[in-house]
């Protein structure tokens, strides 16, 4: 428990204890689940997840290196003889875990973008009307 006697820390030096120890790896791993489908989801009337490959190739990315460091930093216990810079390796956590986000969010926007655009709203009964209606009214060529 946080508030154990026993315990000489508080919740705060706690977190960033944990933190410290490269948990940030793991949240950024984390982060990136929702990723996958949002690019291979399909909205009517819009095209596909723009730079799918990239974001795809991106978060494997952040998911090999958090695997990665993570399992350096955990199993520094077992090895005998391994000397690793832990302040390199939190700074190194920050930043795969702001990439993380970072990516997640492009990723959100153009999901909210997909989601709530006057093409996905509107639909095509819309459009239809709106050209049917420019087209009687002679504002609208056929072969425009």
């Amino acid at each position: 428990m946080l508030a154990d006697k026993n315990n000489p820390y508080g919740w705060w030096e706690m977190v960033i204890r944990n933190v410290y120890k490269g948990e940030l790896f793991i949240y950024a791993t984390a982060l990136l689940g929702p990723l996958f489908y949002f690019i291979f989801k399909e909205y009517k009337d819009f095209p596909k997840f723009p730079g799918a490959r990239f974001f795809m190739l991106s978060s494997v990315l952040i998911l090999i290196i958090s695997v990665a460091l993570f399992s350096v930093q955990r199993t520094e216990a077992f090895v005998s003889g391994l000397d690793l810079d832990h302040s390199y390796l939190f700074l190194l956590s920050w930043i795969v875990y702001f990439c993380s986000v970072f990516v997640v969010y492009l990723a959100h926007v153009y999901k909210n973008f997909a989601e709530t655009s006057a093409a996905h709203v509107s639909g095509s009964t819309t459009r239809d009307f709106e050209f049917e209606y420019l087209r009687r009214r002679g504002d609208f060529d056929a072969e425009d």
